[in-house]
């Protein structure tokens, strides 16, 4: 996980509507896990575009990484439909959190 990514996953969470269903202790100990087992990628793919470029990185990663699934409420990502049949020539699926849960059980 880049140094990128970490600051911004530790700014989403840090979010007032996110913070409200995340504890701190919570938030902290996921950081610290995170730390210590995330998989570092390094990214050499460049994306031509999508609707926030913050997301960049993120898209990059997970194709580098050669990840499955992308979980995210998002809709830059997920409503974008060019952008997930670009994501799906990769193998990868932009799924939201109910769609991911429902697909794994």
């Amino acid at each position: 996980m880049s140094q990128f990514l970490f600051d911004e996953l530790h700014d989403v969470w840090n979010r007032p509507r996110l913070r409200k269903h995340i504890s701190l202790d919570s938030a902290t100990q996921l950081e610290q896990q995170l730390k210590l087992r995330a998989v570092w990628v390094e990214v050499i793919t460049i994306l031509p575009t999508c609707r926030d470029i913050k997301d960049l990185p993120v898209l990059a990663t997970a194709i580098d990484g050669k990840a499955d699934v992308i979980v995210s409420g998002d809709d830059d990502l997920r409503a974008d439909d060019v952008l997930r049949a670009a994501m799906a020539d990769c193998g990868i699926q932009l799924l939201g959190v109910n769609s991911f849960l429902a697909a794994i059980s």
